[in-house]
C-alpha cells in the first residue's frame, strides 16, 4: 500500500493522473452538453474531445520541465517530449485511421450472411479509436494548463 501512495504522491506522476481524470470528466461534460443526456460510457471511452492520452503525456512533460534540475534541457523532459509526440501522432494518425477502416469493414460485414440468412459476425469493430487533430491539440493544451497550474501555482517553490 505504501508504494501505491508513494507513486501517487510523486510530483511527476500525480499531475498526469489528475489531468487524465479531469480530461475524462471534461469529455463526459462535453458529451452531455452536446447530446443533452447522460452517457456514462463517455467517461471511459476512447476518442472524443479532449484527447486524454494527449493531455496525460503533455502533463508529464510539463511536470518534468518543472521538477527536473535542468528543466526543459533535461534528458527526462526531452524523453517525455518525444514520447508525447509519438502518442499524439498515434492518436491522430494511426488509431484514427484504424477507426475509419473499422467503419468500412463493419458495413461490409453487416451484409454477410450464411445460407440461412443469419449474420455471420454479430459484433462490430469499435469505430471510435482515435482523435481528430483538434481533439489531440486541445488535449495537449489542457494537459499543459492543468499540469502547469498544479506544478507552478499550487507548488510555487521548488
Amino acid at each position: 500500500m505504501k508504494i501505491f501512495i508513494d507513486i501517487l504522491s510523486n510530483k511527476i506522476v500525480y499531475p498526469s493522473i489528475i489531468t487524465t481524470i479531469s480530461a475524462q470528466v471534461l469529455k463526459f461534460l462535453i458529451d452531455f452538453y452536446r447530446n443533452k443526456r447522460i452517457n456514462w460510457r463517455s467517461v471511459f471511452s476512447m476518442g472524443g474531445m479532449p484527447s486524454s492520452h494527449s493531455a496525460s503525456v503533455s502533463a508529464l512533460a510539463t511536470s518534468l520541465s518543472r521538477y527536473e534540475p535542468d528543466g526543459v534541457f533535461s534528458l527526462g523532459f526531452g524523453s517525455s517530449l518525444v514520447f508525447a509526440l509519438i502518442v499524439m501522432y498515434d492518436a491522430a494518425g494511426i488509431r484514427r485511421s484504424a477507426g475509419q477502416q473499422a467503419v468500412v469493414i463493419n458495413k461490409v460485414v453487416d451484409k454477410l450472411e450464411d445460407e440461412s440468412g443469419k449474420k455471420i459476425i454479430k459484433n462490430n469493430l469499435k469505430e471510435v479509436l482515435g482523435h481528430t487533430p483538434i481533439e489531440v491539440l486541445m488535449g495537449a493544451v489542457f494537459g499543459f494548463l492543468v499540469s502547469w497550474f498544479i506544478c507552478y501555482v499550487l507548488d510555487p517553490i521548488r
